[in-house]
């Protein structure tokens, strides 16, 4: 009885070890830098609606008005934003970047086009 007794405490304290890992390792993903870059043709404009989720907030939605080159930033695990050319021409550019990696991007060059982006923990 002790013999399954010991393999039991074992059991629980490999869980618990893997447990604490793994949410050491989700909470750090909840204080990632995130940001939205936003380029394209010279002066062009747009407006967006952007939400940073992190730490079981959210920052937004957020909506403004803009003209390239933009950025906007925070801390959190997730991102969305949609963005809109206030304008037929010239083109957008949008890159979202996690702890300065490229995780997301898409660009648009239709008159008054849309891009909608999203980034997931």
């Amino acid at each position: 009885m002790k013999s399954m007794e010991k393999q039991t405490n074992l059991i629980f304290l490999v869980l618990g070890i893997f447990l604490l890992f793994g949410c050491s390792e989700a909470s750090k993903d909840l204080n990632s830098a995130l940001t939205i870059k936003v380029e394209g043709s010279k002066g062009q404009s747009f407006r967006v609606n952007y939400s940073i989720i992190g730490t079981g907030a959210i920052c937004g939605p957020t909506n403004v008005y803009g003209t390239v080159p933009a950025e906007y930033s925070g801390k959190g695990s997730a991102v969305t934003c949609h963005f809109q050319k206030t304008s037929q021409e010239g083109y957008l550019r949008v890159k979202i970047l996690k702890n300065d990696k490229l995780i997301s991007h898409s660009e648009t060059s239709i008159p008054y086009g849309v891009i909608s982006l999203k980034s997931l923990p």
